[in-house]
């Protein structure tokens, strides 16, 4: 007995520290997950959507955004990008007679394609041409990730359409991720650094119609990202330093598998037919990698799956009838170590080259 009553002193000695950490990790808020979060992505949105670019943005949910600025868009664009970081070069600098608008995100995995999708049809109908990025981890169950969650009903939802009303394949975590940050340590330690460097009101970004900074990112107002001089200007041993570091210290779950998954490849069939269904053209963008990392940095088998994954998509272009650009290996495409940013970004420049090889869509 004496000792479960040591035990609770102890828990309650504790409580008032947790609590505390809890409420600067809700308060503060750098990654504006909570009390910050919905006015936040709105205000981006908000921008984007009255056709200016946004300056200073970061720490913000990507998914959010593209659901909120769909929502506020005056009408359909005639082309989207649907993919991850790496195919966020993608838009009217490519396209400049076209309104076009990226919708990419972060990481993208087809259970977000599904859900941005899904808020088109809410919309009032999906654009004419979409440009999918098919990265190696989007057929790969193990990298789904925990991103889409913040629109996981607009994932089943399109889901339900297509006719796959299981929800094995994309699975929700049973507690949040936001719920497990807000007593996350290293949250409340980003918090304090926050405060110190930015005060309690944070970071704040703001409407701008310049495309390039020297000192911060700019969100294009086709969806595009625009990255800060520094970030662009890294000389070749510099870029390739950043690519070994990076490549070696990502997510393994990328690619820890064999072979495309079976029910995640069904699922993108589907959504294929439908697109088709609706006249729709569909056109699949290989994004290239750092000829370090491709070359140097995959081990034997993993490149081996990619190479696989690559056929694979390629097969699927073919069977369908889709075009297809870009290639996983960058000598394919032409491309070296000067063409990229760090380990699987692709330059402006690069992108732009990769599409001028390609089609006129």
């Amino acid at each position: 007995m004496d000792q479960t009553k040591k035990i609770f002193k102890k828990i309650a000695l504790f409580l008032p520290i947790l609590g505390l950490m809890v409420a600067v990790n809700a308060i503060v808020d750098p990654a504006h997950l909570y009390l910050k979060s919905k006015s936040y992505e709105e205000g981006i949105a908000r921008i984007l959507a009255s056709g200016h670019n946004v300056a200073n943005v970061h720490n913000f949910d990507h998914r959010l955004v593209q659901k909120y600025r769909i929502a506020k868009e005056k009408g359909l664009p005639d082309m989207i990008v649907l993919g991850s970081s790496r195919s966020m070069q993608i838009g009217t600098n490519i396209f400049p007679d076209k309104l076009v608008v990226n919708n990419s995100v972060p990481g993208g995995s087809l259970a977000d394609y599904l859900g941005i999708l899904f808020n088109y049809e809410q919309k009032g109908g999906i654009p004419k041409t979409i440009v999918f990025c098919v990265d190696p981890w989007v057929l790969n169950p193990n990298n789904v990730g925990n991103d889409w969650v913040s629109i996981k009903e607009d994932t089943y939802a399109m889901l339900d359409k297509l006719g796959f009303p299981s929800r094995k394949i994309f699975k929700a975590p049973l507690i949040s991720p936001k719920m497990t940050n807000l007593f996350s340590f290293s949250y409340f330690q980003t918090a304090i650094q926050t405060v110190f460097k930015e005060g309690f009101e944070g970071d704040s970004y703001f409407a701008t119609d310049k495309e390039i900074a020297d000192d911060y990112d700019i969100e294009l107002k086709d969806g595009r990202r625009s990255y800060s001089k520094s970030f662009r200007s890294r000389s070749e041993k510099e870029i390739e330093k950043t690519a070994m570091d990076n490549f070696t210290s990502i997510n393994k779950e990328f690619y820890d598998f064999q072979k495309p998954d079976h029910g995640m490849s069904n699922i993108l069939k589907k959504l294929i037919s439908y697109l088709q269904s609706k006249n729709v053209t569909v056109v699949f963008y290989l994004a290239p990698y750092h000829p370090v990392v491709y070359n140097t940095l995959l081990s034997p088998a993993k490149q081996k799956v990619l190479i696989e994954i690559e056929n694979n998509y390629r097969d699927f272009a073919k069977r369908h009838d889709l075009k297809i650009l870009g290639s996983y290996d960058p000598s394919k495409v032409g491309l070296g170590g000067l063409d990229f940013y760090d380990d699987f970004h692709a330059s402006k420049e690069a992108v732009e080259k990769i599409f001028k090889q390609g089609i006129d869509l």
